[in-house]
């Protein structure tokens, strides 16, 4: 069940989904970083697959950009991403207390 669990959201779709829920907390540097993210060349197979793939990449190429340069900023954005994955688990409903945050200011 874990397994199960955790394989459905290392897909492209869960992805592409983060992406879509962080959208509105995004920089404009974020969003520039997005954008020439899912203009990189991805080999999809299907056709009605490669937006999903582009956004995902794109998640990937925010992700890394902001492990390497940002590491507080990714960690304000992963308490977000955290906080969705539980309401979409459904181990946290929106009237939860939130989690306090990581950095203070």
């Amino acid at each position: 069940q874990l397994h199960n669990g955790l394989t459905r959201l290392a897909c492209a779709e869960a992805q592409q989904a983060l992406l879509v829920h962080l959208s509105p907390l995004l920089t404009a540097e974020e969003h520039a970083l997005v954008k020439q993210g899912r203009n990189a060349p991805v080999s999809a197979g299907r056709r009605h697959m490669q937006k999903v793939y582009r956004n995902a990449t794109a998640f990937e190429v925010l992700l890394g950009h902001l492990y390497l340069n940002h590491k507080l900023r990714l960690d304000d954005l992963w308490r977000s991403m955290e906080t969705w994955l539980k309401m979409e688990a459904g181990l946290m409903t929106e009237s939860s207390p939130p989690d306090p945050p990581l950095v203070q200011g």
